[in-house]
This record gives C-alpha cells, sequence and structure tokens, in this order.
C-alpha cells in the first residue's frame, strides 16, 4: 500500500464507495443465539470446575479417614497377636507344669525315709552316728597352707583293721577333694598295735625330699589333728629300714605322743574356696572358762570368734565329765548370727578340757535343731563332718 498523506476527505470517500452489507436475520435470532453460545460456555466450565471439586473431596476424605482406619487395624492386629501369645504362653505353661507334676509324681520322694536327725545342720560327728559307722578325721592342708580336721563316716566292716580302711579312706578322699592334702598319711605306710595303740608311719627314703614346707611346718599339728579322735596314744617314724627319718629343717622326725586333751579353743574358719570348718588354734588356756571367753575375738587373721561380744557365760564344773555352762541373759539361739557353730565350738571346745557332756542354761527353745536343751548335751566325737558322695 503506497503512502499517501492521511486524507479524512479521501477516507470519507473510500467508505462511502464501499459495498453494502446487510444482515437479513431478525434481531431476536441473534440475541437468541449470542446467548446460547454465552449458556455453552459457561456450562462447559462448570463441567470442568465439578470434577475437579470431586476429586480434591476424594482425597481430602481419604486423608482424613486413611490413618483412622490403618490405626484400628493395626490395633485389630496388635490386639490379636497379643491374644494369641498369651494362649501361646498360657498353653505352654500349662504344658510345662502338667510335665513337671509328672516328673515330680514319678520321681520317689528323697524326704519319705528321712529321719527329723537327718534334717539338722549339724557339722560334727556325735555318739549317734556311730551305730553303723566308723569315723575317721583327717588333717590336711587347704590351698591356705591352713590345717584343718575333717572327719568322714564310713560304714563298719566286720574283722576290718581300721587302719587299713583309714588309708583306703584317705586316698579316695585327696582323689575327690584335691584341695586338702596330707601328704604323710596318704603316702606313708600305717602299722597299728593295738596292744600298746602305738601308730606306726614309714615313709620311703625317696620321698621324704618331696615332702614340702607347708607339711614340714606343720607336721606336728597334723599328726595331733588326725589321731586325737582314734584310739591311738603314740605316733612314730621310720624309713623303709626301720631308721629315723629326717626332713629338712625340723632335722629328725622324733615320736609324738597324742594329747586328747590340749586345752584349746575353737574358732571359725573358711577356706579360700569358701567351705567353713570349726578350727582350734594352737593357743592354750588354764580353764574352760578362759577358753570360752576368748572366743568373743578374733585371735588371728584365719580364726573368726563363734560368740557374739553381747553374750556372758558363766562356767561351773558338776564333776570332772560335766560342765555347766549358763548364760548371763537368756539366749534366743534362733535369733542368734551363727547358732550352729556356736554351739559345736563350745561343745567341741570342752572335748579339748576332758568334759563328756555340756548341761546349758538360760538357751531358748529348750529343742532345737537336734539338740535338747533341758539335759546334757554330749560333746562330738570329732569335727567337721564331710561328704565323699
Amino acid at each position: 500500500m503506497a503512502n499517501h498523506p492521511f486524507d479524512e476527505n479521501h477516507v470519507e470517500e473510500l467508505l462511502r464507495n464501499m459495498p453494502k452489507i446487510k444482515d437479513n436475520r431478525n434481531i431476536d435470532d441473534i440475541y437468541y443465539s449470542v446467548q446460547k453460545q454465552m449458556i455453552k460456555k459457561t456450562k462447559s466450565k462448570k463441567m470442568l470446575f465439578i470434577p475437579a471439586l470431586s476429586l480434591l473431596a476424594v482425597v481430602i476424605l481419604m486423608v482424613v479417614i486413611s490413618p483412622i482406619f490403618f490405626s484400628q487395624e493395626e490395633k485389630q492386629s496388635s490386639s490379636l497377636d497379643r491374644s494369641d501369645h498369651k494362649e501361646a504362653v498360657a498353653m505352654t505353661a500349662s504344658k510345662q507344669k502338667a510335665e513337671l507334676k509328672k516328673t515330680e509324681q514319678d520321681k520317689p520322694d528323697v524326704n519319705a525315709n528321712r529321719s527329723d536327725k537327718d534334717l539338722i545342720s549339724k557339722t560334727a560327728v556325735y555318739h549317734e552316728d556311730l551305730k553303723e559307722n566308723n569315723v575317721f578325721t583327717y588333717a590336711v592342708l587347704t590351698n591356705d597352707a591352713v590345717v584343718v580336721p575333717v572327719s568322714v563316716l564310713a560304714p563298719k566292716k566286720d574283722n576290718s583293721d581300721w587302719v587299713n580302711q583309714y588309708k583306703t579312706i584317705g586316698k579316695t578322699l585327696a582323689q575327690k577333694t584335691p584341695a586338702l592334702d596330707n601328704f604323710l598319711l596318704i603316702h606313708g605306710g600305717l602299722a597299728y598295735d593295738a596292744d600298746t595303740k602305738i601308730l606306726h608311719i614309714t615313709i620311703a627314703k625317696k620321698d621324704v625330699p618331696s615332702i614340702n614346707e607347708s607339711i614340714q611346718l606343720n607336721l606336728n599339728r597334723m599328726v595331733q589333728y588326725s589321731f586325737a579322735y582314734q584310739d591311738v596314744k603314740l605316733v612314730d617314724f621310720s624309713d623303709e629300714n626301720g631308721r629315723p627319718i629326717e626332713i629338712g629343717e625340723l632335722g629328725e622326725i622324733e615320736s609324738q605322743e597324742i594329747n586328747k586333751t590340749p586345752q584349746t579353743a575353737y574358732y571359725l574358719y573358711t577356706s579360700s574356696d569358701g567351705k567353713d570348718y570349726l578350727l582350734p588354734t594352737d593357743e592354750t588356756f588354764s580353764s574352760y572358762q578362759s577358753a570360752l571367753d576368748a572366743m568373743k575375738t578374733m585371735p588371728d587373721d584365719f580364726h573368726q570368734p563363734v560368740i557374739g561380744q553381747d553374750i556372758n557365760m558363766k562356767v561351773r564344773e558338776e564333776n570332772k565329765n560335766q560342765a555347766i555352762v549358763q548364760f548371763t541373759n537368756s539366749v534366743q539361739i534362733d535369733k542368734e548370727e551363727n547358732p550352729m557353730d556356736m554351739i559345736e565350738a563350745i561343745l567341741l571346745t570342752a572335748k579339748n578340757f576332758g568334759f563328756k557332756s555340756v548341761q546349758f542354761e538360760n538357751v531358748k527353745p529348750v529343742q532345737w535343731d537336734g539338740f535338747d536343751f533341758s539335759k546334757p548335751v554330749e560333746v562330738p566325737i570329732a569335727p567337721n563332718k564331710i561328704s565323699m558322695e
């Protein structure tokens, strides 16, 4: 199109010369057509908007409902699991209980034939123990190198030499309780003269160097503890040729008389492996009263007192065979810390002073753990009964 200057007259002339356009439609038809188009567009927009709202509503509903649904489902599942677990545990417990009951019914009652005497806690050997048994006492070295007397009960045998039985049991003791050692009496030869009541111990010359220092230092104590409770008056030693034995710093070993009344006091000793024993000291006392007074205090690191500081006793001698031990204040024996240790230590100490029995006074209850304090109580035969089973 050419560039001509703008001329209003020229433009008007052009417009007048344009062809005429006529719309023969009725004005109502035109209005109806326009309105129809407008309604169609509005309806289309509404149709698009409604699905969008529906989808949004569904999403919101799922967000709200899903946690509740899953929570209820988990609770139901958890409840079912717990219920199943409880039922399983109950069934298992019931089954185990039934099996245990059946086992107990099938198992023989070990206490059915046991007497009251078997259920008591005495640790020493008493006369009633010897109706069907012999007692053998051994002095043994513990791991602490402390000499302890222990006693073993063995069934009586007709026409049996007690020395052979003594040595046989000693070897068994060494095998079953390696923490307890008695080299001399287990490895040495024993010969007993019943008329003179002399026990002869033979130690082979080749074995003498193997006797360790602990045994050398405790030799006298071991001999006394081993045979004080047997019918032995004297113990002597020799080698296989009948010659005297010389051991280390001790030199020649001399014969030893067995002292049945050493006038020593008993205390409690606990070994390194936790075993408790009643054990005398080497200290001698002038009287039974002074020995009981000393038993309230600790004489050394190994001997523990068995009588409380608050317990006081008076000793009266009824005769040479019986002592009366009167507690100054009434003692409720079953309330004491170590009542059995206390009573048996008092009895064993009485034995070391030559008494055959002790009459206790001011002790309650009168009947307690195999003891009858209403009458004289016999002293034990030997201390520290052990089982080899």
